[in-house]
């Protein structure tokens, strides 16, 4: 199916399409919000040559159109340009709303109050819009207290309470609805893109697997609050094939200590990366089915960046294997 991509200046009404070099769409779990960087013909040099009306401050919008349906991939606000005036070209990043998010701090006291309600108060702080909050791990309360804290971080924080109840990582991110608007949804890491496989013979160009023991945490000693050990909860499979490595959970008020103890295990870090053709619905936080080689089963994808240049659209996706979060653990009393 082809596709083809348009890029326009919402706030000049210009569409930029025509002077595009290349553009670079990413994102991954460890930044706040999806990114956009694109090139442009610029030049003074040639008088007879019309600049794009594209300016620092301005909003922008990202449409991808198949045969049949636009989609409107991303919608953001121009935050850099740069021009090296010996070159014929102009480079500039925008950010999604998200961005608004990471810079701008609160302070507020949540308690006990549901996930879902804590976000929604946090987005309401920094003119943030909520779209789709309906995962049923966000019924979850929270109690705590956001101090000089990044609304983004807040949110991680109030997230962590659903992780350590349930095992899954959360991801939040922005998407487009109906009417034009930014809104910010929440997605469990086992959410697989429908319909979609990635395979060897018709998507993937290069592959690489890698497995690592850097984060292994087999056994969590349990303390109180005077610091003595009261228990150990030990993976004893993996203590006893690569050697025990501890950490130390400490005892806190209004949390399940075997839960949160539980939380702090780590097994082996399994990461992959592909290049692959692009495909608009792989995106950070998102498991996506893969068929190839080294590499089978599902897999999140921890970071993604799409490359457009010429109408010819490649991915480059970092992804980790999804296994269930239920840890075999044994408890023993100290």
């Amino acid at each position: 199916m082809a596709e083809y991509f348009f890029l326009n200046d919402v706030t000049t009404a210009f569409d930029l399409s025509p002077y595009v070099v290349s553009i670079d769409w990413s994102g991954s779990l460890d930044q706040a919000g999806r990114k956009l960087n694109f090139t442009i013909v610029y030049t003074k040099k040639d008088l007879s040559w019309t600049n794009a009306n594209v300016n620092l401050g301005d909003d922008i919008e990202l449409t991808c159109q198949n045969d049949t349906v636009i989609y409107k991939i991303f919608a953001g606000k121009i935050f850099m340009q740069s021009r090296n005036s010996e070159s014929y070209t102009m480079e500039f990043v925008a950010y999604d709303h998200l961005i608004y998010l990471s810079k701008s701090h609160i302070n507020a006291k949540f308690t006990d109050i549901t996930i879902r309600d804590c976000i929604t108060q946090i987005c309401q702080l920094v003119g943030v819009s909520v779209g789709d909050l309906s995962c049923e791990d966000l019924n979850q309360k929270v109690n705590f207290v956001a101090d000089d804290m990044a609304g983004s971080e807040a949110i991680s924080k109030a997230l962590e309470t659903a992780t350590a109840w349930t095992g899954w990582t959360y991801h939040i991110y922005m998407s487009i609805d109906k009417s034009g608007k930014q809104v910010l949804n929440v997605v469990r890491a086992n959410t697989v893109i429908d319909s979609l496989v990635l395979t060897d013979t018709k998507d993937i160009m290069t592959a690489a697997h890698s497995a690592s023991l850097e984060d292994m945490v087999n056994r969590v000693a349990i303390a109180d609050k005077d610091g003595n050990i009261t228990g150990y909860l030990t993976m004893d499979d993996d203590a006893k094939k690569y050697g025990m490595i501890q950490g130390v959970y400490r005892v806190q008020d209004k949390q399940d200590t075997q839960t949160y103890a539980k939380k702090m295990l780590h097994s082996v870090t399994e990461n992959s990366q592909l290049t692959a053709l692009g495909n608009i619905q792989c995106i950070s936080g998102y498991a996506v089915m893969i068929q190839e080689e080294q590499i089978q089963g599902k897999f999140l994808i921890i970071s993604d960046s799409h490359n457009i240049s010429g109408n010819v659209h490649k991915m480059n996706l970092t992804l980790r294997y999804i296994t269930e979060p239920e840890k075999k653990a044994t408890y023993t009393g100290a």
